[in-house]
């Protein structure tokens, strides 16, 4: 019975590894793909998402939790980059 279990869970890490990979992929060609056809478009919908991300963030109240040890203007630049940067690199790396 223990085979057959780690068998299962080997079956299952190996479809969400597989299904987080296309669907980065998939993230990255259509991106291609609206870049191709229209660029200011593009730039435009990324633009959109981040603002929108933005938006969430500071609707939940954990904008600023990545920077501690900050104070005033400084704080909410700072959070603002390291929230880009790890958007950015989360949804185009899978990372």
């Amino acid at each position: 019975m223990e085979i057959y279990y780690s068998e299962q869970k080997i079956n299952i890490c190996s479809a969400q590894i597989l299904l987080a990979a296309f669907h980065n992929l998939s993230r990255t060609i259509g991106t291609a793909l609206l870049f191709s056809v229209s660029e200011r478009l593009t730039f435009g919908v990324i633009l959109a998402e981040m603002v929108l991300y933005h938006l969430y963030k500071v609707g939940r109240r954990d904008y600023v939790l990545w920077v501690p040890g900050l104070e005033g203007t400084l704080k909410y630049i700072s959070a603002g980059v390291v929230h880009s940067v790890i958007k950015i690199l989360v949804d185009y790396t899978g990372e």
